[in-house]
């Protein structure tokens, strides 16, 4: 309720919090769902940590369902993590950096969608990276199971073959696949197998990612490049700019049941992101609105920028200044 009433005193965006699956985020009973619903909590989840008792998931599905709420799970089985910090495969092997397999993402997605399945629940799969991920989602969505999915632009962007200077920027988890799996990730969005595109900003102060490549944290930062990198599918032919919306927007607004926004219309609330497509500059410093400088995109030309940004019918940003 405290970051909520702090995000209207503010003005420029509307916080929806997502609350912690289970105490302390340790993986063991479930929190006070039914209060958190009611303070304005809009989904559940452990954020990067997965949770890995399927007993604690299914109790999690079961009371999320009833608050007409629903689970986001960073889908990793954990015991094959294997200390890996890249991708495992041929790539890992040649830059001698341990590697974690894809399946231990498929794996838990596995898990969840069956135990959807079993519950009614409604399970998101976060930050989904791996062309089999797609696979066993689009199989759970033809049988009914109530499942949707997001990718962050970094996974339709970017390779494994980016860490071959060991930056440490490139280093997340998931972690960044191969190239086919980046195409997975395109053909997934032009097809319908992924529901909403978001950012999984991570950001990190430079002490810590500027370190060796194992001792480095994961995360990149996302928020404010989102846009060039997913202009970029538009420019390749991938989609269109009503899907973009589709997928940044109306998607999400229809995930988070937000019947008021979503779609410029009347009688919707004046949420409005104005976009020049073709704007080009240098994302540098003076341009970086993190406190962090986590990604590797900073000192780049970009082209694509959100120009004027429109809450509740009140101008709250104006490239590049704040308004409000």
């Amino acid at each position: 309720r405290d970051m909520i009433e702090k995000a209207k005193k503010r003005g420029l965006i509307d916080l929806m919090p997502i609350g912690a699956i289970t105490k302390g985020m340790k993986g063991g009973g479930i929190t006070e769902m039914g209060e958190m619903s009611e303070a304005g909590c809009v989904a559940f989840s452990d954020d990067g940590l997965p949770v890995s008792s399927s007993d604690v998931m299914r109790a999690a599905l079961e009371y999320s369902a009833f608050h007409g709420s629903f689970i986001i799970n960073h889908s990793q089985d954990c015991s094959l993590c294997r200390n890996g910090h890249m991708n495992e495969g041929q790539m890992s092997m040649k830059l001698g950096i341990k590697g974690m397999p894809r399946e231990q993402e498929e794996i838990m997605i596995s898990r969840d969608m069956l135990l959807a399945k079993l519950t009614g629940g409604h399970i998101h799969i976060a930050h989904v990276s791996s062309a089999w991920s797609l696979k066993l989602i689009e199989t759970a969505k033809k049988e009914g199971i109530n499942i949707t999915c997001e990718v962050c632009p970094h996974h339709f962007t970017f390779d494994e073959s980016e860490l071959e200077n060991y930056d440490t920027n490139y280093k997340m988890s998931p972690p960044l696949r191969t190239k086919a799996d980046v195409k997975a990730m395109r053909d997934g969005l032009k097809n319908g197998i992924i529901d909403i595109i978001c950012t999984d900003h991570a950001p990190h102060h430079n002490d810590e990612k500027q370190r060796e490549f194992d001792k480095a944290p994961f995360g990149i930062l996302g928020l404010q490049t989102l846009i060039p990198l997913t202009l970029n599918l538009v420019r390749d032919g991938v989609i269109n700019l009503n899907k973009m919306v589709e997928l940044t927007s109306l998607n999400p607004a229809k995930l988070l049941k937000l019947n008021d926004r979503g779609v410029i219309a009347e009688g919707y609330l004046a949420d409005i992101t104005i976009v020049d497509p073709d704007f080009e500059y240098l994302y540098d410093d003076k341009l970086n609105k993190s406190k962090s400088q986590n990604s590797p995109l900073l000192g780049k030309t970009l082209k694509g920028a959100a120009i004027k940004t429109i809450k509740s019918g009140r101008l709250v940003y104006d490239f590049p200044n704040v308004v409000a």
